[in-house]
């Protein structure tokens, strides 16, 4: 952790002498920051990016940090801003495999705040940030694509091991071993008794085999696996549909917002499904390379948001930030960003009282 602070420092302007101490000081906390909720994660999204961070991102970063002792000047912008991309990237790396649903749904937010600033145009205050943001992503439209909904059971510890591990957490393939064979009628009247024990242990054998037969079908056709094989039949026939495909001589805003509505209502899972941009790629077709300006887009894409995350999201309030006002951008990388802010305010509605 030291070696990280050290990074990020270096990636920054150079802090003043007192507040690298900080810097330093801060590594020990951060593995203790495990209450941040939904908001408080969509404010250390937007304070790791210096030129984006607000007072109010700021304020919720070194409130934080005052309250496990950690202090600094409140115009240290430099400061908090490294201190909340330390925050996120340690969050970030630990993946979500063994993390409950609400802190898999809260990191979620503050991952998907930070795609959108970035898509933007925004600097973080360390690229790492952006990268195990994406992963984190990645990683947590997999976990709840294996282990189901919030509403559904945790997953089991071994399978929870599995997915710390790296190991790929297969459905069953085989039904348990075979039913036991009937028991053989007696020979003889005077094998009363012998044929009475062994009907009490085959009694025992077969309901062992009963609860192993309703466990794997359980674990076979639990509602999380249903789900995810229902997203992905959805999936499917959204992209082979007859309109499924934008023509080329669409109005390419209207088909990039057109096709982000779809997959945010085809998804079952928040966030999005893994492959979210191939997905949008293969939707927009011709479209997807053609070059857009994010004004005509965010036309087209305005709507009226009362979530806290309009203080993050740009083109759905119908205007563009600053560092994208005079360029052109791909109509796929366009479609990313109207998407990621969909879901981010989507995911705010579930995760915020």
């Amino acid at each position: 952790m030291i070696e990280l602070a050290d990074r990020l420092r270096e990636a920054t302007v150079i802090l003043r002498p007192e507040y690298a101490q900080q810097l330093k000081a801060a590594v020990a906390e951060v593995s203790d920051l495990k209450s941040l909720r939904a908001l408080d994660l969509l404010s250390f999204a937007g304070a790791a990016f210096p030129s984006r961070a607000t007072a109010d991102d700021l304020a919720v970063v070194s409130e934080t940090f005052r309250r496990r002792k950690v202090e600094g000047d409140g115009r240290a912008r430099q400061l908090w801003s490294t201190l909340a991309g330390l925050v996120l990237i340690n969050r970030f790396e630990r993946g979500p495999a063994r993390l409950s649903d609400a802190r898999v749904a809260a990191d979620s937010v503050g991952a998907l705040a930070v795609e959108v600033l970035a898509y933007q145009g925004f600097s973080p205050v360390h690229p790492d940030v952006v990268t195990h943001a994406e992963r984190w992503s990645i990683a947590a439209a997999e976990v709840l694509r294996t282990r189901g909904p919030v509403s559904q059971p945790p997953v089991p510890p071994q399978e929870l091991e599995q997915l710390s591990s790296g190991e790929q957490v297969k459905p069953p393939s085989q039904t348990p071993a075979e039913a036991p064979a009937e028991p053989a009628a007696a020979e003889a009247p005077e094998a009363s008794n012998r044929v009475a024990s062994i009907s009490l242990e085959q009694a025992a054998v077969l309901a062992r085999h009963v609860n192993a037969l309703t466990q794997w079908a359980s674990k076979s056709s639990s509602p999380g696996r249903l789900a995810a094989l229902e997203e992905q039949q959805d999936l499917l026939w959204w992209l082979q549909s007859a309109d499924s495909k934008a023509k080329g001589g669409s109005n390419a805003a209207e088909a990039v917002v057109q096709a982000c509505k779809e997959l945010l209502n085809t998804a079952h899972f928040f966030p999005g499904p893994p492959a979210a941009r191939e997905l949008l790629k293969r939707r927009l077709g011709p479209i997807a390379p053609k070059m857009l300006s994010p004004m005509a887009l965010a036309e087209k894409a305005a709507r009226t948001e009362s979530s806290r995350g309009t203080s993050i999201i740009s083109l759905l309030k119908g205007v563009v930030s600053p560092h994208q006002q005079d360029t052109e951008v791909s109509a796929l990388d366009l479609a990313m960003q109207v998407y990621a802010e969909m879901v981010l305010v989507e995911l705010l509605r579930q995760s915020t009282p």
